[in-house]
């Protein structure tokens, strides 16, 4: 009887072994899902904001262009500006310059007339 109890205990424990050992490969495979799943639900996160990066990227450069834009077509305009005034003294003063000289043949002419006259 003695030996019969020693056989059951020794078969017990090794029971208790195989069962522990088979909880740790549960909770280890367990453990290795649960790693996997994140691993998983990270690179979901990150593909996500990337993508929310990626549009805020793109709206900003779409504001900054038509920034730019806008900034090009205002200094065309100035441009156009500046060039309208430039050609506008450039014809006043040629204006002038015409304008004197006819003012001087006028008056050699008329001084022609009355000594000749």
């Amino acid at each position: 009887e003695t030996a019969a109890l020693a056989d059951h205990e020794r078969r017990s424990a090794a029971a208790v072994v195989i069962q522990s050992f088979g909880r740790s490969v549960i909770c280890q495979r367990m453990a290795e899902d649960m790693k996997r799943q994140n691993r998983e639900h990270n690179a979901v996160r990150m593909a996500a904001a990337t993508t929310i990066q990626s549009k805020v990227r793109s709206l900003q450069c779409e504001k900054e262009l038509s920034r730019r834009r806008l900034q090009a077509c205002d200094m065309r305009n100035a441009a156009t500006k500046l060039q309208s005034y430039w050609r506008s003294w450039a014809c006043r003063a040629e204006l002038a310059v015409a304008s004197r000289h006819a003012t001087t043949i006028q008056r050699c002419y008329n001084r022609f007339r009355i000594t000749t006259g």
